[in-house]
């Protein structure tokens, strides 16, 4: 498994200075649930005093939504992209599973896919074409902030909300909503 800062990354991203986030982390940290189940949270109330700083320097002074995903998950049974980057917040160790939209052909084969491990405290953006999901957690729960354009996964199916475009393996539970396409190959456990 390779890391955020390998040259590899940047292919589907940067990292940034973790210390533009550090009361986003603290937030996270110790005001976030810990489940374990994945949860997902677009907009966390307790994070809005820190929107218009990173709206600012990182989104071009565009509004934005800061929400989490926490909780506990081991395999990757669905990616999405956006067509806007997004910053993630690791609360915890978690490993990003990515993947490049230009492979995308009548589906996306999960044998393409890299994975990468972000420490705790880290940040990332991930660029608009990205394929990602849910973070894996390496060792217990993880916690992951996640920073978009506001209104972004948000909308009446969860499956296929703005601005987010899913790919799902067959036996995925996601498979069962709208999806853009599916994902080929054997579901990916870490």
């Amino acid at each position: 498994m390779k890391r955020i800062t390998d040259q590899a990354f940047n292919a589907y991203g940067c990292p940034h200075q973790a210390s533009d986030f550090s009361d986003v982390y603290k937030t996270l940290k110790y005001e976030t649930p810990t489940t374990d189940q994945v949860e997902y949270v677009a907009d966390f109330e307790r994070f809005s005093k820190m929107k218009s700083s990173i709206s600012y320097k990182y989104f071009g002074e565009q509004s934005i939504q800061i929400g989490y995903c926490n909780g506990l998950n081991r395999q990757v049974d669905a990616l999405e992209y956006h067509k806007s980057s997004e910053i993630i917040v690791a609360g915890t160790d978690l490993i990003l599973v990515l993947g490049k939209r230009q492979d995308i052909k009548e589906g996306y084969d999960i044998s393409l896919a890299e994975s990468f491990l972000m420490k705790e405290g880290e940040v990332v953006e991930i660029y608009g074409p990205t394929l990602h999901y849910c973070p894996v957690n390496l060792d217990g729960q993880f916690k992951a902030a996640i920073i978009l354009p506001e209104g972004t996964n948000t909308g009446s199916d969860s499956a296929y909300a703005k601005n987010k475009w899913l790919y799902a393996h067959p036996n995925s539970p996601e498979a069962k909503g709208n999806i853009s396409g599916y994902l080929k190959g054997d579901l990916l456990k870490l």
